[in-house]
């Protein structure tokens, strides 16, 4: 803020108040969007490496589900002499677990990234306060 006198007055007028006021509050606006900004593009960040996540999690339980879902009830039916059906059905359950789990740990990732923290509110407060002044 500027200090300027007038008439060899030690104090500021008026209007130089209200002025350097006025910068201070569009510099204090101009910093918390730039921080706005930021959070936003790191919680973006957050959500791709939370899609890529959920993406190699699907793919790996998709995949290794698939493989063991033909093979692993073929042994154990050979092994223990039960029916196919129920071999098949036991590790069907076991894969639902693992993809669940997977999936579930994507979705933590997603929650974590999908909220601004405190830009957002402090922003409003600021404009409100200003509206209510003006």
């Amino acid at each position: 803020m500027r200090n300027e006198t007038l008439n060899g007055s030690s104090s500021p007028s008026m209007t130089n108040l209200v002025s350097g006021i006025l910068t201070d509050v569009q510099q204090l606006l101009a910093q918390q969007m730039r921080l706005l900004r930021l959070e936003i593009r790191e919680d973006l960040h957050k959500a791709r490496t939370g899609a890529i996540f959920l993406g190699a999690g699907l793919g790996i339980t998709a995949v290794g589900g698939l493989l063991l879902c033909v093979m692993l009830p073929l042994l154990l039916t050979w092994l223990t002499g039960w029916p196919e059906w129920v071999c098949f059905c036991i590790f069907g359950v076991v894969f639902l677990f693992v993809g669940g789990g997977a999936s579930y740990a994507a979705m933590k990732k997603f929650q974590s990234a999908a909220s601004l923290p405190e830009t957002a509110t402090t922003l409003k407060e600021n404009v409100t306060c200003l509206l209510r002044r003006n």
